[in-house]
């Protein structure tokens, strides 16, 4: 897949603490890339630094091929940007905001026009285009940053903790909007510390732990950190016991619980998916499988797995 984001060995020191030690990860073309870490891990000083709000010092960023330290407002221009906190005035409405960014885009009036009524109607702005920000919650404010990322049209979006702020709708229609655009072709890095949000999302993953990468990959690699086998959702009837003690005898069954009057938790250990191996013998102990179902790994286990705390 073509890269349109690379970070090579990337450090940022503040006078207390160093933020960025080395960091390195790949974006690639029509992705959904997630940064995981919790607070302080370098997520947003990574972020500000692929868009140039911030001095590094040291390491390189390249973005479809335009490298930061050669061309930075080339870069910039390549970026959409939706910070955690966007700084808007509070004296300006939805469109007047908008409008600014267009004129900096150096858009036409017309151009500019078409754009704002598209992307507010697109955030569900359009009934508040004209009310001050300063009466926005931090919700609409939120999606106000997100129409102002878009306002150029650009190839690449990047948006620090975006779910921030909105209410549970609007997470569900943002989270929609997302894949949508990457089905239009754009390429989006977030960063977030809600493990659900990325697995929900992305398709890449990057941790960052203490200014590391301790991971960079697809989302399906990363989940198979936390594979200690394969675990299998049964209901069956009826539930013997002696079922249950020939589950547990197996010699690729890991583990058997067993919840409520019929189902089972079974995990199996790495190797062969043996479902079909287990269905034989509830037919064999004259039991009737309901349900068979693979479940998949667990995002939780996989970061915790990572961090070196699983």
């Amino acid at each position: 897949m073509e890269e349109v984001i690379r970070v090579t060995k990337l450090f940022k020191k503040y006078r207390r603490r160093t933020a960025l030690r080395g960091l390195s990860f790949k974006v690639h073309r029509a992705s959904i890339h997630a940064l995981l870490g919790p607070n302080g891990a370098g997520k947003s000083t990574a972020l500000k630094a692929i868009v140039g709000l911030i001095k590094l010092d040291g390491g390189e960023i390249e973005v479809l091929g335009v490298k930061a330290s050669e061309d930075e407002r080339k870069v910039r221009e390549l970026i959409g940007y939706v910070p955690e906190n966007p700084p808007f005035p509070k004296c300006l409405s939805a469109e007047e905001v908008l409008d600014i960014y267009g004129r900096i885009y150096g858009m036409s009036k017309a151009e500019r026009r078409r754009m704002i009524k598209h992307l507010l109607e697109l955030v569900g702005l359009s009934f508040s285009r004209r009310v001050k920000i300063g009466k926005y919650s931090k919700g609409m404010i939120q999606r106000l940053a997100l129409a102002q990322a878009l306002i150029n049209d650009p190839p690449i979006l990047i948006m620090d903790e975006p779910t921030s702020g909105l209410d549970p709708e609007w997470i569900i229609r943002f989270k929609r909007l997302i894949k949508q655009l990457r089905r239009d072709g754009k390429s989006i890095l977030f960063s977030s510390h809600l493990l659900y949000e990325a697995k929900a999302l992305c398709d890449e993953v990057t941790v960052i732990y203490e200014g590391k990468a301790l991971f960079s990959g697809p989302l399906r690699d990363f989940l198979s950190k936390a594979s200690r086998g394969i675990t299998i959702r049964l209901e069956v009837r009826p539930l013997k016991p002696s079922l249950v003690d020939k589950l547990r005898s197996l010699p690729f069954v890991r583990e058997v619980g067993v919840e409520g009057s019929s189902r089972l938790i079974i995990e199996i250990r790495e190797g062969e998916d043996h479902r079909l191996d287990i269905v034989k013998i509830l037919y064999n102990m004259g039991c009737y499988p309901l349900e068979v179902v693979k479940l998949g790994p667990s995002i939780e286990e996989a970061y915790l797995k990572i961090v070196g705390r699983g």
